[in-house]
């Protein structure tokens, strides 16, 4: 994570293993949803890279990228406030239940059921 206030509100929210469970939207994306929503503040994105994480505020939830790509909601929900460190082509391949791993300044992937 880029911010340390994002950081900390992430990890107060995270399992003591610091590991969420996401699931394939359609080979473009990885989405996690939150038990509460991030107080986020920054720049809506127009465009992403393979490897973004992402804010998504309308559905409370944490994407990573796995494209590049311009296709963003209009209303500037997603806002960026990391990127994946390392383990990106675990993350490809998997469709459900992928478990990553966050950190202040780095995130390892590990591959769920795919």
């Amino acid at each position: 994570m880029e911010d340390d206030a994002v950081a900390a509100q992430l990890t107060e929210q995270l399992p003591s293993d610091h590991i969420l469970s996401f699931d394939s939207r359609m080979g473009t994306a990885q989405v996690a949803a939150l038990p509460q929503p991030l107080d986020v503040r920054g720049d809506a994105m127009r465009s992403y890279r393979a490897g973004d994480v992402v804010y998504w505020s309308t559905e409370q939830a944490l994407v990573i990228f796995l494209t590049d790509g311009f296709a963003v909601p209009d209303d500037g929900v997603l806002t960026r406030i990391g990127a994946v460190v390392d383990g990106m082509d675990q993350l490809v391949g998997c469709e459900r239940d992928c478990r990553v791993h966050f950190g202040a300044t780095s995130s390892s992937l590990g591959r769920g059921g795919g």
